[in-house]
């Protein structure tokens, strides 16, 4: 049905397929309409989350993750539904050296109580330990990983080989 769901949904849709600017542009209608104030707050800041997720993309990252924190912040308490934009803003942090830290806090534990997204969260987890220098750390994390996504489905075997070879790649490097 017609609401704020319903134009969150559609904007999100367009920024997954790559219609970033049009996702933006429903957002920000949504966001300015004169009932917006009347949304509940939960939905609000999702679209604002939605929204800085989408600058982000469009290459403003600073701007987007701050508007992403902003709109988690008035989506309310970490749930099911702030899991996808709490998981983009995550990946982002432990993108950038300077909140590499504050990302791998995210990943470790942001994402205990949702099965569906540990696995990626511990992929994630050993890119950003691997790209900090903690090859140990990381290592565990692809470990965990492959325990979790040994007997993955065929699509879903390219990220199983990503993390078997970054794991041999890191245990080469060991001093024996």
């Amino acid at each position: 049905p017609a609401g704020a769901e319903a134009d969150y949904a559609r904007a999100m849709v367009d920024v997954l397929r790559g219609r970033v600017a049009e996702g933006r542009q429903l957002l920000g209608r949504a966001l300015a309409a004169p009932d917006s104030a009347a949304m509940p707050q939960s939905i609000r800041g999702l679209m604002i989350a939605g929204d800085g997720w989408a600058q982000l993309l469009q290459g403003d990252s600073v701007a987007g993750i701050q508007r992403m924190r902003a709109g988690l912040d008035q989506s309310a308490a970490p749930n099911e539904e702030t899991a996808f934009p709490r998981l983009q803003l995550a990946l982002s942090l432990a993108s950038r050296p300077e909140s590499r830290a504050e990302g791998i806090q995210w990943l470790r534990y942001g994402f205990e109580m949702l099965p569906l997204y540990k696995p990626l969260t511990l992929l994630a987890l050993g890119h950003a330990y691997e790209a900090a220098g903690v090859r140990d750390s990381a290592a565990q994390a692809y470990g965990r990983f492959l325990r979790l996504w040994d007997k993955a489905d065929p699509e879903l075997q390219g990220r199983v080989r990503e993390a078997t070879n970054a794991l041999q790649e890191i245990s080469r490097d060991r001093p024996q």
